[in-house]
């Protein structure tokens, strides 16, 4: 069977790996998705990233320089942010036919952008809490969704508390 695919932006590992030193989670969530990164997020995350955990991503190829063709939608600001190379990802993804992926985009502007320049990408795209809350009881049971959930709430990790609740509730309501 083949592993559904997930292009994640830097907050994502930032958030396992950094936040909350939730390493095992990580690894729990790469046994089950076949997981892309673009060569903006690869460089990133590069000094915090285990190699263990690094051998099991997928380094999209950097010598291939596609996001030079969607340029001219990019301010120089969002070429340099990892977000970027996520949205490319995807876009090249969807239009070479792969339409069964998630897309972790945590950050409000690149996510705004993405709606209003390929808005069939937006189904698609989850927030880092709301993929956690995906991976509820395929990967992890309730109290480890939660567990996951509150350390994000306690970390650092850039989250809307409001949204956040919502999605506590939710997972304590089923």
């Amino acid at each position: 069977m083949q592993k559904e695919k997930l292009i994640p932006d830097t907050s994502f590992f930032s958030f396992f790996l950094y936040n909350t030193q939730e390493q095992e989670s990580l690894k729990k969530i790469l046994k089950e998705f076949y997981v892309e990164v673009c060569p903006k997020v690869h460089k990133e995350i590069n000094n915090y990233v285990p190699e263990d955990i690094e051998k099991e991503l997928h380094f999209f190829n950097d010598e291939l320089d596609f996001s030079g063709l969607l340029k001219p939608l990019f301010s120089e600001e969002q070429i340099e942010k990892g977000e970027h190379g996520v949205i490319v990802l995807a876009y090249f993804n969807y239009n070479l036919g792969i339409k069964e992926f998630i897309i972790v985009l945590d950050d409000k502007g690149a996510r705004s952008f993405m709606k209003n320049n390929f808005s069939y990408l937006e189904i698609l795209t989850k927030w880092t809490a709301e993929f956690i809350k995906y991976c509820y009881p395929k990967i992890f049971n309730k109290e480890q969704i939660l567990d996951l959930l509150d350390k994000m709430d306690k970390s650092t990790f850039a989250i809307d508390k409001d949204s956040l609740n919502k999605i506590i509730q939710e997972i304590q309501n089923e």
